[in-house]
């Protein structure tokens, strides 16, 4: 299923978002520009039982209501507008805890050590993103778990 823009493909208002999982709904925002790569990443994800919002651009994640904010955050460095590394240093200063993975189809060292040293969680070079950025998160989600509630996917395997 593609996602569909609430706007133009041209306009920076957000994916219309989609509620993955019953049990466990962590939010999860995606930042990518290519709507087939946004429905790809979101469908790597379906198990994590999260609800998945996917934006088209830096901006319109920024524009978002705060009822939108997200748990965890994954986007792509090259973006439309604001680049990845610069939504990142924006995020760090908002919410400097947020776990931010950045993706990149023409990923260099320096770019992945100017994301880490701007604070991103990860940095995943494509194409082989989707089994990496799954586990990253299910780590991730149970890292940032504040209860002793075993995390499960919706298998019911523990994600611990």
């Amino acid at each position: 299923m593609d996602p569909k823009y609430s706007g133009s493909a041209d306009s920076l208002n957000c994916y219309e978002s989609s509620t993955i999982g019953a049990r466990l709904k962590r939010n999860i925002a995606i930042i990518e520009p290519n709507a087939t790569t946004a429905s790809q990443l979101r469908q790597a994800l379906k198990s994590l039982n999260v609800e998945v919002r996917l934006y088209t651009s830096a901006e319109s994640y920024l524009k978002c209501s705060a009822a939108e904010i997200a748990e965890f955050v994954i986007a792509e460095v090259a973006l439309p507008g604001l680049s990845g590394l610069d939504l990142l240093r924006q995020l760090r200063e908002r919410q400097p805890r947020l776990p931010v993975i950045l993706l990149s189809g023409e990923g260099d060292v320096q770019t992945a050590v100017t994301a880490i040293r701007y604070g991103a969680t990860d940095f995943i070079e494509k194409p082989d993103v989707h089994a990496a950025l799954y586990k990253r998160l299910a780590h991730l989600m149970c890292a940032d778990s504040d209860d002793d509630k075993a995390y499960t996917d919706k298998n019911g395997d523990d994600l611990h």
